[in-house]
């Protein structure tokens, strides 16, 4: 079987049979998992039914062996590979598409958008946030504009889409930085901040976000005011409801702490309160910010990537840093064994090593092209051999 990270196993030994019709028991293990796994036949629902399930805790293969025995004295086995790896979703405007890898290749599986009414020319699709216990994968959106010779945002939104090992499908609008449309917007000083642009409604720009481990709350960064905005999550996935608008942080990057009540901007720590958020550690922001046990890796700015102990969760202590040149560090990704990372940026993708007290360039490929090329998310494949990154072009100025 081939399927997704985080999406349930069925197995099934229905296909097994007895010569003499006797009745059979079955016996699942498992004879190999991915290097790090914690997966055991403890982990199946039910290691002696016939068709039990269980939940991939890693990217790569699980080997499992099925033993159907008579009660008496045959016995016979066989085993199934279950390849596990991650969907890749790639945004373009305002549209998504589900990848898979499949050797060398990416391979789109299914593509789905925003409905396009109602949008203005430059609705782009920024960043996204996967719900931690359903198929749900919510979407931040933005117009973005240009007015005056700079920028500007607005029509900010997001909205829900439905992830399958078949495809992907829009649900609908969870949420709109429109006080007429969503009470809870008022919250949001940016929802009632204005551009000039025609048409544009609120000056809002939620870049990243994460949810809570239960997924009740989401925690997003808005750009435009470099303010958090906390979001609850009840019954109705497409009813998200702004509670709480605070603090001061800068960049893009959003982690959660797996289980401990910090989330986190590059190396600015917060706690989590009752729907708020208080600063517990003024650090550097961060464009990407993952947590991996005890480590924080984060682009710190755009120009240079950061290793942070978070023993003390209130108080990430800088272990190493590289300066990998001007915005070429955009985003970044992490292998299992937290010892190689690639980055991105603008014109740039870098592999760096570490070796858990120093990081170290290892190589560097730079483009050259017009309007520039920007890299602004990567991730690797369930191997870690190969990167596969998103790209959108933007003007030479």
């Amino acid at each position: 079987q081939d399927v997704s990270n985080g999406v349930t196993v069925a197995l099934d030994g229905s296909g097994s049979s007895d010569a003499d019709t006797d009745a059979l028991t079955y016996a699942w293990t498992f004879s190999a998992v991915p290097a790090g796994s914690a997966i055991t036949a403890a982990d199946l629902s039910d290691e002696t039914a016939v068709d039990p399930t269980f939940t991939p805790d890693l990217n790569g293969t699980y080997t499992l062996e099925l033993v159907v025995n008579d009660g008496a004295a045959d016995s016979a086995v066989d085993a199934v590979d279950v390849v596990v790896t991650d969907f890749l979703v790639i945004a373009s405007g305002i549209t998504l598409s589900l990848n898979r890898m499949n050797g060398t290749s990416v391979v789109e599986v299914d593509t789905a958008s925003l409905p396009a009414a109602g949008l203005l020319e430059g609705h782009t699709i920024f960043g996204a946030a996967m719900h931690p216990t359903e198929p749900w994968l919510y979407a931040f959106s933005l117009n973005e504009c240009q007015t005056g010779g700079g920028w500007c945002w607005g029509n900010a939104r997001i909205d829900r889409f439905v992830v399958s090992t078949d495809g992907i499908d829009y649900a609908g609008l969870a949420f709109a930085y429109d006080v007429t449309t969503h009470a809870s917007a008022s919250i949001a000083a940016c929802s009632t901040e204005d551009w000039g642009y025609t048409g544009q409604v609120g000056a809002c720009a939620p870049v990243n976000g994460a949810f809570s481990t239960d997924g009740t709350r989401l925690y997003m960064k808005d750009d435009n005011d470099d303010v958090w905005h906390i979001f609850s999550l009840g019954a109705d996935p497409d009813a998200l409801t702004l509670l709480w608008e605070g603090g001061s942080t800068g960049l893009h990057g959003v982690a959660v702490h797996p289980t401990l009540q910090y989330v986190y901007n590059g190396s600015n720590a917060w706690t989590i309160g009752t729907d708020t958020l208080t600063s517990a550690f003024s650090g550097e922001g961060g464009n990407d910010t993952q947590i991996f046990g005890d480590l924080l890796f984060s682009t710190d700015d755009t120009f240079s990537v950061a290793v942070y102990s978070i023993t003390d969760p209130a108080a990430p202590a800088e272990i190493a840093t590289l300066d990998v040149g001007s915005n070429m560090a955009r985003s970044i990704a992490v292998d299992r064994l937290l010892d190689r990372m690639v980055t991105v940026g603008r014109n740039a993708i870098t592999a760096i090593g570490f070796d858990g007290a120093a990081l170290t360039q290892e190589s560097q490929i730079l483009l050259t092209s017009t309007p520039n090329t920007e890299y602004r998310s990567v991730v690797l494949a369930a191997d870690d051999s190969r990167a596969v990154s998103g790209a959108h072009r933007t003007p030479t100025s």
